[in-house]
């Protein structure tokens, strides 16, 4: 019954890793470029009509979406994703922020002295610029391959679930 108990349980803990490496990498990837292309598409208007928007709107889900953009490109869409309007740029600093997140996940299950690093981080404060203070875990603000590393990550843990899936 425990090692049931335990498959149940990593089961359940990876179902929940990946649902939110997903929403993390891809959704908040749409909104960003969302924002991205509204900000300049917007330079130099005095205000962008909610046709431009809708049409703005689907152009940057077209490469993301397998539904039809009429249904996903429909303005009631680009008008939840109110923090491009409340607080801009918040959507790329999350991304980023979630990026380096799925970074250090990795860094801990991967890295055998990260616990003292990270450890050594925390004591030190937030004393210096971000990128210095990633640079002591390993992790590089400019590295091109950051997404691709949390990508692997979402892969490897997708391959666990198949596996735990298998085997019940």
């Amino acid at each position: 019954m425990k090692c049931m108990r335990d498959t149940c349980q990593r089961q359940y803990a990876l179902e929940r890793l990946l649902s939110k490496i997903a929403l993390e990498l891809f959704e908040s990837a749409e909104e960003t470029s969302f924002e991205k292309n509204l900000y300049t598409q917007a330079a130099g208007h005095a205000m962008l009509d909610r046709e431009k928007v809708d049409a703005i709107f689907q152009s940057t889900l077209r490469p993301y979406e397998f539904y039809p953009m009429a249904d996903a490109g429909a303005s009631r869409n680009w008008m939840r994703k109110s923090l491009v309007f409340e607080d801009p740029h918040y959507l790329v600093n999350h991304l980023y922020a979630s990026v380096i997140a799925v970074a250090l996940f990795d860094k801990a299950h991967s890295d055998p002295g990260f616990a003292e690093k990270y450890g050594a981080l925390l004591r030190r404060g937030f004393d210096a610029d971000p990128k210095v203070l990633l640079a002591t875990m390993g992790i590089h603000l400019d590295d091109p391959h950051l997404v691709e590393g949390a990508a692997h990550l979402f892969e490897q843990k997708t391959n666990d679930l198949q596996v735990l899936y298998a085997s019940r």
